[in-house]
């Protein structure tokens, strides 16, 4: 193995299978991979290392300090394992990543432990003087780390693929739908300082929510008649390009309003306008009683309601008819994550 690859590259790949070690419900495995010598003092292991203890009543010894573990030890064993998976994904023409979960058993998901679910739709909504958000559209979205490319949220932080489910509970005769937060496998979610089991917690507005050490989100849910909610991630955290994300939820009972109004969800001076944006899981419709002009129909008069797909395969602008003459006008554009 070290004639093969250089000490980076076996680093990453041992990080990698205690990864899904851990995702899988095997801790001690997981523990067994981080003890390599090759991850003495690397931080990434120590976090992981970390996540894995509480799950094992009894650890194995800290990682040696020298060289400890053979080419036959459980870390490179794991790892030839992981390497074999890959290799025989490759010859049947499969991707690796998606044979790997496997190990958790059938009709499981890995992360989770259960289906994960319908994906939302997803697309960057921008608004002049305001800033760009992150909107997935569904009654469910997930948070994790960036690179593994898994997550709805991608968050360049130490977190899991998929670290953490936003569910959103139907709503009720007598009141809108409320959301809720559950960790995924073996990851660690505190709300409001308390660490919460596997079931997860309902969400109240103002909720803090921590994920990671530098990764701490606010949960918002400003507007009593709507199922929708907001996440405000906070400092210099993003996700693909937006420090702030939509929970929208599908139907009238998810309406996300924008304005100066106290009830908005999304906080903007407006004047006295306000827009409304609603979805039926196939269409964006975005409301506005003083007018909004596409920008392909600019000289055209405004309209009260325009109506987008939410799976837009361009960027769109429009343009926000402000009700006093002397204001000037404002535009709300939406793009897809790959059309900033």
């Amino acid at each position: 193995m070290r004639r093969l690859f250089p000490a980076f590259v076996q680093r990453r790949w041992l990080i990698a299978a205690a990864r899904r070690a851990l995702q899988a419900g095997r801790a001690a495995s997981a523990l067994e991979i981080l003890r390599d010598e090759l991850l003495v003092g690397d931080p990434r292991a120590e976090s992981l290392r970390a996540m894995a203890l509480p799950l094992v009543p009894t650890p194995p010894p800290p990682p040696p300090g020298g060289p400890g573990l053979g080419r036959e030890g459980q870390g490179r064993g794991e790892l030839f394992s992981l390497l074999a998976q890959m290799r025989a994904a490759k010859s049947a023409g499969a991707d690796p990543a998606s044979r790997a979960p496997a190990a958790a058993g059938p009709g499981k998901d890995s992360s989770a432990g259960g289906s994960p679910g319908p994906r939302p739709l997803r697309l960057r909504m921008s608004i002049d003087d305001v800033g760009t958000f992150l909107i997935c559209a569904g009654p469910g979205t997930t948070v994790g780390h960036s690179r593994a490319g898994e997550s709805d949220v991608p968050i360049l932080a130490d977190l899991l693929p998929r670290h953490a489910r936003f569910l959103l509970e139907p709503p009720s005769f007598h009141a809108a739908g409320f959301w809720r937060v559950e960790p995924l496998g073996a990851a660690r979610v505190r709300v409001d300082g308390v660490e919460l089991p596997p079931a997860g917690c309902t969400l109240r507005s103002g909720a803090q929510i921590r994920l990671a050490e530098h990764s701490r989100l606010e949960f918002l849910a400003s507007d009593p008649a709507s199922s929708s909610a907001l996440l405000d991630l906070g400092g210099s955290v993003e996700a693909a390009g937006a420090r702030r994300v939509v929970l929208f939820a599908p139907g009238a009972d998810g309406c996300v309003r924008l304005g100066s109004r106290s009830d908005c969800l999304v906080a903007v001076n407006l004047g006295t306008a306000l827009v409304e944006l609603s979805h039926d899981g196939e269409l964006l419709r975005v409301r506005c009683e003083s007018g909004l002009v596409p920008d392909e129909e600019q000289g055209g008069a405004p309209r009260a309601e325009v109506e987008l797909p939410l799976r837009l395969s361009a960027a769109r602008h429009l343009r926000l008819s402000m009700q006093s003459p002397s204001a000037r006008p404002r535009w709300i554009s939406f793009a897809p994550l790959e059309d900033a």
